[in-house]
């Protein structure tokens, strides 16, 4: 099976509000933020104004949503509202642009199509009102400095800029907006655009219902065939835009881009484009460092129950997501109070004090139980896999896994594959981690306390990581650490083997 169809069966059973929850940005700041609006005045399809406020604004008057397309300068959002952090509005101007350009102008009803055009020819030179607003500023600042020298090429780069567009394009309104966008200070905003008043999700909520029925480009030449995944014959021709990269020999099907090589039909490539945004959501998950997506792979062809498989599976990654930062507030807590042992030790050498010999017992009460929480929270990543897939509940042995461990770009909405294993039974994993367990055998990457009753395989399979965690170049070489964990997960959880000479050369 290939990555391709894998993808077009999870998309085939995703719902409308799955996919909304896998775009939607629910705008939520752990601080303070500001408010950042630009209000286009149009009266008789005419641009009478650019105005600017900072008052604030309900978000019920918004869809926040993260990135939907394009990459580099041209990422676009679904509706030009961004909720940004530790941003400059100045350097965020170009994305409000391109949404009004990619889906605002593409998927609003015929009607508005006049107010977007309208919108389109005031905006299209905002970048060099920007550009221009900065170049004005650095002079103002270069003058009061009497910085004779920056400001004699400040001014030159001025005269060159005004140069770039005649006078007439030129427009005072939006370059008063663009002077108050650069003197806005780096931070967190809601930051948007507006029509007389009313934000682009009050005025056009179709947007977001066109988009959904059709997220995707379709190729100049589209032409009548079969589709490679239903055999149906229609029209063919159109790219999810998904962006996959294979290092390993995932799937052959790699060799060639989605984007141009399947004949996929309209319906398909959103199944595919939906997956993929699903799956960067919701199934990505980490371990200490890795970065691994989970496919599950329904060994019958039952659509309510893969439907509920993904639902499970996105529950466990946000248990997941839980458990990590439980564990890191274990951890810090532990080191809190290994710290302030030391300290009442440090004070025991001096004096020998009743209510101290109290609070060091006290203390290590305490780390013990903190130390038994971490036991039982810290796994290896076999067992790691095992309790993820557990929560799959009845239906885990209907499937079979993949296990992609992947580097993903979250600005242009990519992933590398660095390493894969496929077609993994979860009933394989149950045996792996009952025998480790029953043989006292521990999978967990651990430096300094451990349990000595238990064998680590790290000792055996890991020694590269080891070396590489003890001169704090680990961060460097994570991709031989990937390889040296992969190679043990094959050898425990699919058909690869080992040489012999390999085996006993570990063990010496």
């Amino acid at each position: 099976m290939s990555l391709a169809y894998k993808l077009w069966k999870i998309g085939s059973v995703l719902t409308e509000e799955d996919i909304r929850s896998s775009i939607e940005d629910t705008a939520e700041h752990d601080s303070d933020f500001l408010y950042f609006n630009i209000d286009f005045i149009v009266e008789d399809n005419k641009v009478k104004d650019i105005r600017t406020n900072e008052n604030a604004i309900s978000k019920d008057k918004m869809f926040f949503t993260k990135k939907i397309g394009g990459s580099g300068p041209g990422i676009y959002y679904l509706y030009p509202n961004l909720n940004l952090k530790k941003s400059i509005l100045s350097d965020k101007v170009s994305l409000l642009v391109n949404t009004l350009h990619q889906t605002i102008i593409k998927y609003s009803h015929p009607e508005t199509s006049e107010l977007c055009s309208v919108l389109k020819e005031a905006i299209k030179h905002f970048d060099k009102h920007i550009e221009r607003a900065e170049t004005e500023a650095e002079i103002e600042s270069y003058q009061k400095e009497n910085n004779e020298n920056k400001l004699v090429k400040r001014k030159a780069d001025h005269e060159k800029l005004l140069s770039v567009l005649n006078k007439n394009e030129w427009n005072d309104a939006l370059l008063r907006v663009s002077t108050i966008l650069v003197s806005k200070e780096k931070g967190d905003y809601w930051f948007w655009f507006s029509v007389n008043g009313k934000t682009f999700w009050e005025l056009m909520p179709e947007v977001w219902e066109n988009w959904y029925k059709c997220p995707l480009i379709k190729n100049d030449t589209a032409k009548e065939g079969y589709d490679i995944f239903t055999n149906k014959l229609t029209e063919i021709g159109y790219r999810p835009e998904i962006k996959v990269f294979s290092y390993d020999n995932y799937h052959d099907s790699l060799n060639f881009r989605i984007n141009e090589n399947l004949a996929i039909s309209l319906d398909s490539a959103r199944y595919i484009k939906f997956a993929w945004l699903y799956i960067l959501e919701h199934l990505v998950f980490y371990y200490k460092g890795l970065e691994y997506v989970i496919i599950p792979n329904l060994l019958s062809d039952n659509r309510d129950a893969y439907s509920i498989i993904l639902k499970r599976l996105r529950l466990a990654n946000e248990n997941s997501s839980n458990k990590i930062t439980a564990l890191k507030t274990l951890t810090k807590e532990e080191e809190k109070l290994e710290k302030e042992l030391k300290e009442i030790d440090k004070k025991m050498k001096k004096e020998q004090d009743v209510e101290l010999l109290l609070k060091h017992s006290e203390l290590q009460k305490k780390i013990s139980a903190v130390e038994e929480k971490i036991i039982d929270t810290d796994l290896g990543i076999i067992s790691e896999f095992n309790e993820q897939i557990d929560q799959i509940g009845e239906l885990k042995d209907s499937i079979t896994v993949d296990y992609l461990f992947t580097e993903i770009n979250r600005t242009n909405l990519s992933f590398s594959i660095k390493g894969s294993m496929e077609d993994v039974i979860p009933s394989h994993i149950r045996s792996v981690v009952k025998a480790m367990k029953n043989n006292k055998i521990d999978d967990l990457i651990k430096l300094g306390k451990r349990n000595k009753n238990f064998t680590l395989l790290q000792d055996f399979f890991h020694r590269d990581e080891l070396y590489l965690i003890l001169n704090k170049s680990a961060k460097n070489n994570r991709n031989k650490i990937l390889s040296e964990r992969l190679h043990l997960a094959h050898l425990l959880l699919t058909d690869e083997i080992i040489k012999i000479d390999d085996l006993l050369k570990r063990f010496e």
